[in-house]
């Protein structure tokens, strides 16, 4: 038995009218009978189960999407990051390791110091900043910045690299 069926009794035959009163009540509105009600919860059993079939398909799709990004992201020759306004990682693919030589899980642990030279901070920071003062303006646009950034090896080299630079709120 099902929460529905507790709620109407289906062995009770007797047609007793239900009366509302409050806003769902109309002068010229029609009390509810119980084969009225009956076919409330047959449409709504049916509405249920329409949308128990897309949540299962649109979960589907999520999950094709979500398997072709990492597919991506696994094999992506690019570095790509994200980071909060804290500059602390949100997101970072697998090619630190072989451009930087650190595992993403050190290069999270690390501080921008130890990878960034101070000039590549200072760039980020600024461009963090600009995007703040857009976002409190409330100007909707896309920002995006080409630059060479110099990083620091695991290995204690500098190692230039070209960045596409892309502000986003998510």
């Amino acid at each position: 038995m099902n929460e529905s069926d507790k709620i109407f009794s289906w062995d009770n035959d007797v047609e007793q009218p239900f009366n509302c009163s409050g806003p769902c009540s109309s002068s010229d509105a029609a009390p509810l009978n119980l084969e009225t009600l009956r076919q409330l919860v047959r449409d709504l059993r049916k509405s249920q189960t329409e949308l128990e079939g897309r949540m299962t398909q649109r979960s589907e799709e999520l999950r094709q999407t979500q398997e072709q990004l990492r597919i991506i992201t696994e094999h992506a020759a690019d570095l790509v990051w994200l980071m909060d306004f804290t500059f602390k990682f949100t997101f970072l693919t697998d090619a630190c390791e072989s451009l930087l030589g650190y595992k993403r899980t050190e290069l999270e642990a690390l501080s921008l110091d130890a990878w960034l030279s101070p000039a590549a901070q200072e760039h980020l920071s600024r461009a963090a900043h600009k995007r703040q003062e857009i976002e409190r303006a409330g100007t909707p646009t896309t920002y995006l910045e080409r630059f060479e950034m110099e990083h620091y090896h695991k290995t204690g080299r500098s190692l230039w690299l070209e960045v596409l630079l892309s502000l986003i709120h998510i």
